[in-house]
């Protein structure tokens, strides 16, 4: 019999739920049958929980794009209502977005340094490698540089030293624009196949950078 995502899930949840408490079960069935009971309200709350915030999330998504006012106090409110769920995370992404295609450097910060201490470690990595592009774009190129220091996972530190050697080039920094780019292609080429099509862009930056 095939389960559909949700039902496979609560199958996972059961499965982990038995595997910690099933020799207690064995003895207590009712403090067991409890336990459950409890953990079922938990994750019926969770559901809601996204119910709650992917209706919030749509209200903010249309006054975004219609670039209404009221997307800010949307965003407030998604950020400190379901400031866990992906939702929020999302909509930080896209409030930035919208500003930095308007060219409001100062305003797209806030949404992506909200994101960095709040969110999961791969939505920190986004919204590091956003803000070092809307901070070199204010010609904050130092602290641009800055925001790429900390790498929240090695599965961003090959975008991140890219990026670093985009900045450089701005700077027209030559030579720690070419370490990075050599620094760069020497990860992609330890990646193998799953860096190709990044090892053959960089490898083509480095070419065209003069040698210092």
């Amino acid at each position: 019999m095939a389960f559909d995502l949700d039902e496979q899930e609560q199958m996972d949840q059961i499965k982990a739920f038995w595997e910690r408490w099933g020799t207690f079960i064995s003895s207590a069935v009712i403090i067991g049958a409890l336990a459950f009971a409890g953990w079922k309200a938990y994750d019926f709350y969770q559901v809601k929980q996204s119910e709650k915030a992917a209706a919030a999330y749509e209200v903010f998504a249309q006054a975004a794009q219609k670039k209404d006012a009221s997307a800010d106090a949307a965003l407030s409110s998604i950020q400190q209502t379901y400031g866990k769920t992906q939702y929020a995370a999302l909509a930080s992404i896209q409030a930035a977005q919208v500003a930095m295609a308007s060219q409001q450097w100062d305003k797209a910060q806030a949404p992506l340094q909200w994101l960095m201490t709040n969110g999961t470690t791969e939505n920190q990595g986004v919204a590091r490698l956003m803000l070092a592009d809307v901070l070199a774009q204010s010609t904050k190129t130092d602290e641009a540089l800055k925001v790429l220091d900390t790498v929240p996972s090695p599965s961003f530190a090959l975008a991140f030293i890219n990026k670093k050697s985009d900045i450089y080039l701005q700077m027209k920094d030559m030579a720690k624009a070419r370490e990075s780019l050599e620094q760069a292609v020497k990860l992609a080429k330890e990646q193998g196949a799953d860096s190709k099509d990044m090892l053959d862009a960089l490898q083509g930056k480095l070419d065209l950078l003069p040698k210092v």
